[in-house]
Parts: structure tokens; C-alpha cells; sequence
């Protein structure tokens, strides 16, 4: 296969306003599935040149431009000559994407209609289109030969395989003992009303028998409102916001933590249409996953699903804490064996087999 991506190198991930998790989950793709080929489509906020080859993947930015504009154009048309020639130098015949994007559009266009290749994609964000551009991007993603999706919403290709997250095999551990959990509760990821950090403040406030962790960066809120909204509860001495933090610090906080949040807006139309990393990430470190969202794509039981208000949130948190240890080794147990079973290399390659043979 030849892989389509959108990543930067490594040396340049700490220091860009890159997706970490779309990082990850496509470095996981590369890794499970060895491509012949990887070409990254370098984000077009990165204003330097790039066209050379790190770790068997060729990183491509052909803008040269001061202007924007002309950065753009003349970016979408070097990026897709590069990509087409060496797609037709490859000779192999299916091209998988991840995503497809005003940057790749033409690749996708060309690959499938002057090169004759099979497409794939794999769809890890997705909104119901809304732009001309957007609907012509998904017209195209129509005639692609097949899709992996995070999401059994994501109904764009008939010849799909439902995916909400790929872990390795020594991600997914379980703990050598298992005892009592602490009271000590992680939020992280994107930060804003749509994903609860009002509500998560607001309650924990009202609870200071736990204390409440915060990781992460403000997402879809004003940064006066969002810095207002932090400075407003930074006075309770069980809640700390540890703001954007470095991944291996944030790793430390997330090891200290057994229970972590999901408060997604489960009436928010955008949550129909992804699936949250951080959800199989907790999991993976056997943690005691709450949501305010049901997810009919994850195993029953796996998550603890909430209402989203006070009530339904401390009746959720009591539940849990009235587990005694052997219903809670059950119930790790439990993550452990269904993460093994559907979200490893072997899962996700016997996924794309089955798209072939469609």
C-alpha cells in the first residue's frame, strides 16, 4: 500500500501547533501496517519548504511564496506534481488516506482518475459538510473503493470497517494489583464548554472530597472567557490546572489518576461524528472511564456513561466508589481483554483484508 498522511517530522512536533493525537494515530498506521510508500503532505501553516525523506517518509511542502496566497497555490500544485509522481513510480495499487483535505484533494482526484489506483481512506474527523468545498471533497470521498472510520455515523462509503482507535499491544497493560482507587479525577484534551470544563469546575467545586486534575489546551472558547473561567475556580484547593502540558508529564498525571471524564455535549451534532482518543488512551492505562456520551461503537460496559448533570455525575462517581476490589479487578479485567481483542495491529489488519475482498 502507499499511505497518504499529514504529518511533521519529529523534530518539529514539539514546536508546531500540530494535532499530537492525529499524530500518533497515523504513526500507528505506518507502524501496524508498513506501507510501501509514505508521503506526508506537510499542514499548510507551516510556511517552510520541505521535500526530503525521514524514517522511509517523504515529507513534501512545495510552497515557496512570501505572499499567502501564492504560497497556497503554488503548494497545492508542487505538493500533488511530487505526490502523482511518485505514486505512478511506486506502481502500487492501492492508495490509502488519512483524511481528505483541500491539500490532498487533487492527489486523491489524480491518483484515482489518471492513474487508475484503488483508494481507501481512512476518516478520523468528519462534520457534515457545509461548503462548497467541503461537499466537493465529499462527492469525491464517495467514489473511494472503501473506508476505515471511527464511526458507524460516518456512513460516506458503503464498503466501510468501523475503527474508533488503534492502540499496541504493550500500550494495553494490567496492573499487577489492584486495590482501592483514588480519588484523584483527570479532564484533559480540548478544553471548552462543548466538552465540559464549565461543568467539570462547577461541580468539583461543590465536592472537596476529590480532587480534580486539568490537562490540556482551550478548544471553540474565547480566551478571555476561558482564562476568566479558570481564574474564577483557581481558588479551590482540590481543583488544579495544569494547563498544555509536556506528554511524558502529562503521562505521570494521568498514572496518578483512576477515574478520568469524557463531558462531551452529548446534544452537540459535531460529537456524532468522532470518537475521542483520550477515551481508549485512559483505558489503555486501565483507568475508570466516566461519559456524559453513550458510544454504541465501544463494547457495553466499557465506559460509565453519565448524565450530564450534577446529579447524574455524583451518582455515577458514587457508583464507582462503592465498587469493592473485586468488582473493580473485574472491571479491568474486563477493559483489558476487550482493548486486546479490537483495537490491535492484528484488528485493524484483518479490517482492511476484509475491504479488499469487498
Amino acid at each position: 500500500m502507499i499511505f497518504i498522511a499529514s504529518i511533521l517530522p519529529e523534530r518539529e512536533i514539539k514546536t508546531q501547533p500540530a494535532s499530537l493525537a492525529a499524530y500518533l494515530y497515523q504513526k500507528k498506521i505506518i507502524e501496524f501496517c508498513n506501507p510501501t510508500l509514505t508521503i506526508s503532505i506537510i499542514p499548510v501553516y507551516i510556511k517552510k519548504a520541505y521535500r526530503d525523506c525521514e524514517n522511509d517518509i517523504f515529507y513534501i511542502n512545495s510552497g515557496r511564496l512570501k505572499n499567502y496566497l501564492l504560497f497556497n497555490i503554488s503548494k497545492l500544485i508542487g505538493d500533488t506534481w511530487v505526490s502523482i509522481r511518485l505514486i505512478n513510480k511506486y506502481k502500487k495499487e492501492k492508495i490509502w488516506f488519512y483524511n481528505l483535505s483541500k491539500s490532498t484533494f487533487f492527489i486523491g482526484f489524480f491518483a484515482k482518475y489518471l492513474l487508475r489506483r484503488k483508494i481507501y481512506i481512512i476518516v478520523a474527523d468528519y462534520n457534515v459538510p457545509k461548503t462548497m468545498s467541503e461537499k466537493i471533497i465529499d462527492r469525491l470521498i464517495k467514489k473511494f473503493n472503501g473506508a476505515i472510520v471511527l464511526n458507524s455515523n460516518i456512513n460516506i462509503v458503503n464498503n466501510r470497517q468501523i475503527m474508533p482507535g488503534l492502540l499496541r499491544e504493550n500500550e494495553i497493560v494490567f496492573p499487577d494489583s489492584v486495590g482501592s482507587i483514588s480519588k484523584k479525577i483527570l479532564l484533559s484534551g480540548s478544553l471548552g464548554y462543548t466538552t465540559g470544563i464549565d461543568f467539570a469546575l462547577e461541580f468539583f467545586s461543590k465536592q472537596p472530597e476529590y480532587e480534580l486534575y486539568i490537562t490540556g489546551v482551550r478548544y471553540n472558547m474565547n480566551e478571555n472567557a476561558f482564562n476568566s473561567l479558570i481564574e474564577k475556580y483557581s481558588q479551590f484547593k482540590n481543583i488544579f490546572f495544569m494547563g498544555n502540558v509536556e506528554y511524558e508529564k502529562y503521562i505521570h498525571i494521568l498514572k496518578d489518576c483512576d477515574v478520568c471524564l469524557s463531558l462531551r455535549d452529548p446534544l452537540d451534532i459535531q460529537h456524532d461524528y468522532n470518537f475521542p482518543s483520550k477515551i481508549l488512551e485512559y483505558l489503555c492505562y486501565n483507568k475508570l472511564v466516566i461519559s456524559t456520551k453513550y458510544y454504541k461503537d465501544l463494547p457495553s460496559g466499557l465506559i460509565f456513561v453519565t448524565e450530564k448533570h450534577e446529579s447524574g455525575l455524583e451518582l455515577t462517581l458514587n457508583k464507582i466508589f462503592s465498587m469493592n476490589e473485586f468488582e473493580i479487578r473485574n472491571q479491568k479485567k474486563y477493559i483489558y481483554d476487550q482493548l486486546k481483542n479490537n483495537y490491535s495491529s492484528i484488528t485493524l489488519q484483518s479490517k482492511i483484508k476484509e475491504l479488499y475482498y469487498e
